[in-house]
C-alpha cells in the first residue's frame, strides 16, 4: 500500500532518481504513469565555433563615437 504524503508526494519502489514519467488519469481510482525519455542533452559548441560564430556576427555601431559619447554621458 502507498500512502501520499501532506505534500501529495508517493513513493514508488520501482522508479529510479531522474526518472521521467507521465502521469495519465484514466478513472478517479486508476492512475498509469508512463516512462518517458528524457531529452537529450544539447551538444556544446567548441571554442573554435564560438570564434566564427562571433566573427560572422559582429555588431557595428551605426552612431559615431562622439554621438555615442553624447548619448551616453551626463551633460
Amino acid at each position: 500500500m502507498i500512502v501520499a504524503d501532506e505534500k501529495k508526494r508517493i513513493r514508488v519502489p520501482a522508479v529510479h532518481p531522474r526518472d521521467i514519467y507521465h502521469p495519465e488519469t484514466m478513472t478517479r481510482d486508476l492512475i498509469v504513469l508512463r516512462r518517458v525519455e528524457p531529452p537529450k542533452p544539447k551538444k556544446k559548441k567548441t571554442p573554435e565555433e564560438i570564434g566564427r560564430a562571433i566573427e560572422k556576427h559582429r555588431i557595428e555601431s551605426t552612431f559615431s563615437y562622439d554621438e555615442l559619447r553624447k548619448l551616453t554621458r551626463e551633460p
